[in-house]
């Protein structure tokens, strides 16, 4: 079996003009375990990461930045991510990830299938992930991919 190259990779998956919001894949590999989700959010927020990512390419010294989409526990129930990137050292990009999908029913309770994984990725490939996301979110592409080592 053929592993998949570590990466963070978002694709969308749905935009709603009226409603101004957006569902992404987002899909997360270290090259042996994959794990994926869906999450919901507005356009506004959206746009708000893309900055956010943007400002923190350049923030290469010591730089730590949490990407958050959706919020964690079964009282919201519709999937969230959170990367945690930080520039450890100069040219390396440290990312931990905390996943959860949707809730469902699962033996009398309400589950969720959830992720956490460590990978780490470098400057330009930062760079080139930020470039993708614009054009995402501009929707010229359909992905953006954080290629990690």
């Amino acid at each position: 079996m053929r592993s998949m190259e570590a990466q963070i990779l978002f694709k969308r998956l749905w935009t709603d003009v009226e409603d101004k919001t957006t569902t992404l894949e987002i899909l997360t590999s270290d090259g042996h375990s994959t794990f994926s989700n869906q999450v919901y959010l507005s356009n506004k927020a959206l746009d708000h990461i893309e900055s956010e990512i943007r400002l923190f390419c350049d923030d290469y010294y010591n730089g730590i930045y949490d990407l958050s989409i959706g919020i964690f526990g079964k009282e919201y129930a519709y999937g969230a991510f959170l990367a945690n990137f930080r520039f450890y050292e100069p040219g390396r990009l440290y990312i931990s990830t905390t996943q959860e999908t949707e809730f469902f029913k699962f033996a009398g309770d309400m589950v969720a299938k959830q992720a956490q994984m460590h990978l780490r990725s470098e400057p330009a490939l930062l760079q080139n992930f930020s470039a993708e996301f614009t054009l995402l979110i501009k929707g010229t592409l359909d992905e953006a991919k954080l290629i990690c080592l």
